[in-house]
């Protein structure tokens, strides 16, 4: 039986996020969208945002652009809008009436790829005015991209499709798993390529999956401490970066272990060695040593704090869960606080004090090793002013 977790998901982030998606122009020139016709430009590299909203109700979900033109996806009423003038003016182009748009991207100025319900793939040569089906069946309906005007990739289910030839046609690659959907897609060149996905294994077990290739057909195949994934990107075959809105996965082996950075980011560009990202409701964050740390960008924070994302107290889920016998607890302190974070049994029993002291504001992360304990379910309770919290934690020895 095929599952739908991973549309509920993506229906989900659509309500509660205020932006979407995130293209950058270049080193100065970024348009951001999102729920009710919100649109966002900078000039400067993040340093005033302009907005230059559309009146409508809508949700504008995707955002590409091609030299000075643009395209939106909006969402439910599956319109693409377009501009030709980065975004000073916009007009409707094409709606798709009889069934739903997954994904749109274009390779020039006039030849695009579009993705939809009933697992159809389309391209248009002008400009997206008009669409015309591929021919054949395709058991995929999802995310698109490409390197070039002639290799491009769309993740289908179990797999995705590539193409050599400006996608006259597409062959697929079977990643051999459990029901597997939701991929995201990066590529570098034509040979190294890189994946993550949700899927459900053969006993209804959810996962997260990363996969990677160096041949552009054959996939080294990993499983993720991560339920679910929103964005992949890698600068080099060995370095690469995974976000899922609660933290982002670093790699610098090709995936063979990752670190974790606790920062929300939903999703991210890269251009050179500058980066801008999604975060809570409609906030932007910026980097530029490859998200070791971060500032926000928008809106102008009004504290004077060094972070400006401290707003609230928050206990992480540790990292890794299951573990043995180490793992990471990340948390947050929205104001100097006097803080307690301790280490119970299943029965209530209190087992370590980790922290027991005054600390500034700030986020924070502490090493727990679990190695005189035995396998187990151990809560982790943490206390600061009036905030508490609970987090269940697994040693498997």
């Amino acid at each position: 039986m095929k599952k739908i977790l991973f549309i509920l998901i993506s229906t989900s982030i659509y309500c509660q996020s205020y932006l979407n998606d995130l293209l950058i122009i270049n080193d100065s020139t970024l348009i951001a969208v999102g729920r009710d016709g919100y649109i966002l430009r900078t000039n400067d590299g993040g340093k005033n945002w302009i907005n230059r909203s559309i009146q409508t109700s809508e949700n504008f979900i995707r955002i590409r652009g091609f030299g000075r033109k643009l395209w939106i996806k909006t969402y439910l009423t599956d319109r693409i809008l377009f501009s030709e003038n980065f975004g000073e003016s916009w007009e409707q182009i094409y709606q798709l009436d009889d069934g739903c748009i997954s994904d749109i991207y274009f390779v020039n100025d006039t030849i695009g790829f579009m993705t939809g319900s009933g697992w159809q793939i389309c391209t248009t040569s002008d400009g997206g005015k008009s669409w015309k089906r591929l021919e054949g069946s395709y058991s995929g309906g999802g995310e698109i991209y490409f390197i070039d005007e002639l290799h491009g990739w769309i993740s289908g289910h179990n797999g995705i499709y590539s193409t050599v030839d400006g996608g006259k046609k597409w062959m697929f690659n079977d990643l051999e798993s459990y029901d597997l959907n939701n991929i995201k897609i990066y590529f570098l060149n034509q040979k190294n390529g890189f994946i993550t996905g949700t899927g459900w294994s053969n006993n209804d077990i959810l996962y997260g999956l990363y996969a990677y290739t160096i041949d552009g057909s054959s996939w080294s195949k990993y499983s993720l401490d991560l339920l679910w994934t929103s964005d992949i990107y890698f600068s080099s075959p060995e370095k690469g970066w995974i976000t899922n809105n609660e933290r982002i996965l670093y790699t610098t082996n090709k995936g063979s272990s990752w670190d974790s950075i606790f920062v929300s980011v939903r999703s991210f560009e890269f251009i050179h060695d500058k980066s801008w990202g999604l975060s809570n409701g409609d906030q932007i964050l910026f980097s530029d040593d490859g998200w070791q740390s971060w500032k926000q960008q928008h809106p102008k924070a009004t504290s004077v704090s060094n972070h400006p994302l401290y707003t609230d107290y928050r206990l992480f889920q540790n990292y890794p869960n299951p573990f043995n016998p180490v793992t990471h607890i990340k948390y947050l302190l929205k104001n100097d606080s006097m803080i307690s974070i301790e280490v119970y049994d299943i029965l209530g029993h209190q087992i370590e004090t980790l922290v027991n002291q005054f600390k500034a504001a700030g986020d924070y992360n502490l090493i727990f090793d679990a190695k005189n304990l035995s396998s187990g379910i151990y809560l982790i309770k943490m206390k600061a002013d009036n905030f508490s919290a609970t987090k269940k934690m697994i040693l498997m020895r």
